[in-house]
């Protein structure tokens, strides 16, 4: 009966280690990103309206812009 006991807790032990580990890979499945169109245009449009020189004119502190 004790054997019996300690296996079935041995087995419940190692069952939700798997499950565990199955929630956790499914989990972990890489998602597709969809680019939104009009984000992109939205992006395209700040880049291009401001650049550098704009932002020293409109802020006077000395930085770097990327």
């Amino acid at each position: 009966m004790k054997t019996e006991k300690i296996n079935l807790t041995k087995l419940f032990k190692i069952e939700i280690l798997l499950i565990g580990i199955s929630l956790l890979l499914w989990n972990c499945e890489k998602e597709e990103i969809i680019s939104n169109p009009s984000q992109s245009n939205l992006l395209s449009k700040l880049q291009s309206e401001f650049n550098a020189e704009n932002f020293k004119k409109a802020i006077p502190y000395e930085f770097e812009v990327i």
